[in-house]
């Protein structure tokens, strides 16, 4: 609670407005999919209530497909990608419908420190389904994202739910077709995981976005947002 008191206040005095948060599905579901209310949700319900004082809207991606020790050794979590790797997750119907399950208790979990779900609540501007997704064919690209967003829609939540296309850039418009509202794509401009400090000024590397896609029809049609 401590660091999420002084986070917020450090974010908006840099004059940030907004940010993503990448949930630990693995934290907080049992394999079925099914919503705990333990230490993990309460610590996110808390750092919204804080973003939110500071007037920092939250972007929030329920589903990460992977552990929660990186680079350390993952814990033993009980949640379903502990138990579907990240391909499975796509195709196995038992993981879809886990996911399916999640989606609909997460967007109506209400947040005991604001008193909204997170379906309405004002400040989380929208929701992306996963990070960083791995499909591989076409057709059941579009079918697993259209049921997914049929799951968040179920809800009757009216926010815009983004896609990520960038991880497989040939099914960008598969992708589109399970009926996104927006699309998500990750830069790098200076790396990953260098292991080091990173010396000298950087911003010339994030003066200019290259999109090879960005002519795409398909692509021009939805909102856009990149991050990291």
């Amino acid at each position: 609670e401590r660091i999420i008191d002084a986070d917020p206040y450090h974010m908006a005095k840099m004059g940030v407005n907004a940010f993503r948060v990448h949930v630990w599905d693995c934290e907080i579901t049992d394999k079925e999919g099914n919503l705990l209310n333990n230490e993990h949700l309460r610590l996110l319900d808390y750092l919204i209530y804080r973003l939110r004082e500071r007037n920092i809207y939250t972007f929030l991606t329920p589903i990460a497909y992977w552990g929660n020790g990186y680079p350390e050794p993952n814990e033993d979590l009980p949640g379903f990608s502990s138990f579907y790797s990240k391909g499975e997750a796509y195709v196995n119907e038992d993981a879809i419908r886990a996911q399916e399950n999640y989606l609909v208790q997460f967007l109506n979990h209400v947040n005991p420190y604001t008193g909204k779900a997170y379906k309405d609540d004002p400040m989380i501007v929208g929701f992306e389904i996963c990070n960083e997704p791995g499909h591989w064919r076409p057709a059941e690209t579009t079918a697993f994202v259209k049921r997914m967003i049929e799951a968040v829609r179920a809800t009757g939540t009216t926010k815009p739910v983004f896609y990520n296309v960038s991880q497989n850039i040939s099914l960008l418009e598969d992708y589109i077709a399970g009926g996104s509202d927006g699309v998500t794509f990750q830069w790098y401009p200076t790396g990953l995981v260098a292991g080091r400090e990173v010396q000298g000024n950087f911003l010339p590397h994030v003066d200019l976005y290259h999109m090879p896609f960005a002519d795409n029809p398909a692509f021009k049609t939805q909102a856009q947002l990149v991050y990291e």
